[in-house]
């Protein structure tokens, strides 16, 4: 039903609807008046004109028409395009006013509408699919350089404006199908936070340095199936104030013992340290940060470390944790 009342709009509309978005951009790229000139695609294809009825009516009517249908292709379940869309957006809207400059000074001959369109398509798309590197594929398209530097300054204009307002077309796709990703600021006031703000209570489990056979198999057992991470302290007079944090482990080889590792742990009658025996590491994958450290820095350690927690610490003590997971789901909801 939306595919028919599409095309019935553009064949309704008139002939510079039925143009692709590969010769709207060639044509818009043309250094000449649109409204008298034969060599555009739009006159070789449909022997129609950009003038007919009016230049100005023409881009608008086409502007809203392939924003709206744009908009609607992006959110369906089946392969579609935006980056060439969105070029093509943004190559009208630049035409657009250029071609509004040149009518308000006809007799100027600094202002160029392709030039204007250029620039209004490499902003556009800067800011729908968030990405920098448009600039490039402008440069390359249309193999001049005579307009770099408003294209870049556009290209980074777009990007800030529309990150202010919304993110990018492809961060709205992969949350809106909740599509695995690492947490990341959305909001201008989540920069102010610090890991004190984002962190969840110390974990129930807690393994001290210093154990022995059957105290590390009591804190193995209790421990649920989905714990595969523990936090390392040198000890601990409970489990919620714990001493001097001293590393973090990702993983607790007990299974497979060394013979030296087992006899050690089976004649120890007291508890036996188990960095010495090499059964905890100091250098884990995972890693902490205090409880000062701003959120940016928390969101770029998960990030870095493909961690799925983060510990924190301060003065010497271990306070909370902050889970990745908790942060997607934040900032999904721009919470965060």
């Amino acid at each position: 039903a939306v595919g028919l009342v599409l095309a019935v709009a553009d064949y309704s509309l008139g002939t510079c609807m039925l143009i692709s978005n590969r010769a709207l951009i060639d044509d818009m790229f043309l250094a000449t008046d649109l409204t008298t000139s034969n060599a555009t695609n739009l006159f070789e294809r449909y022997h129609g004109s950009w003038g007919s009825p009016h230049l100005a009516v023409n881009l608008s009517v086409l502007f809203v028409v392939r924003y709206v249908a744009s908009a609607m292709s992006a959110t369906v379940a089946i392969p579609n395009g935006i980056f060439t869309p969105a070029f093509a957006l943004g190559a009208v809207l630049g035409r657009l006013f250029g071609e509004a400059l040149a009518s308000a000074a006809p007799d100027s001959w600094v202002i160029v509408p392709a030039g204007y369109a250029i620039v209004g398509a490499a902003s556009f798309t800067a800011g729908v699919t968030g990405t920098f590197s448009i600039a490039v594929i402008v440069f390359e398209l249309t193999q001049q350089f005579t307009y770099m530097i408003p294209v870049l300054l556009s290209v980074l204009v777009g990007r800030a404006i529309a990150g202010f307002i919304s993110l990018d077309m492809y961060e709205t796709i992969a949350r809106d199908k909740n599509l695995p990703q690492w947490p990341d600021l959305t909001r201008q006031a989540s920069y102010a936070l610090v890991a004190s703000d984002l962190m969840h209570p110390v974990p129930v489990h807690v393994i001290t340095r210093h154990q022995s056979l059957s105290s590390l198999s009591s804190v193995l057992d209790a421990a649920t199936a989905d714990v595969d991470v523990f936090p390392v302290v040198d000890d601990a007079t409970s489990v919620d104030t714990p001493t001097r944090q001293l590393g973090l482990t990702g993983q607790l080889a007990v299974a497979g013992l060394t013979d030296r590792q087992a006899k050690e742990l089976r004649l120890a009658g007291d508890r036996v340290d188990l960095v010495s025996l090499e059964l905890l590491s100091l250098d884990a994958e995972n890693v902490h940060v205090h409880r000062d450290s701003f959120a940016s820095k928390v969101i770029l350690l998960i990030s870095v470390h493909k961690t799925p927690q983060l510990f924190v610490t301060g003065k010497g003590k271990l306070i909370g944790v902050i889970y990745a997971q908790d942060l997607v789901s934040r900032s999904r909801y721009l919470a965060l």
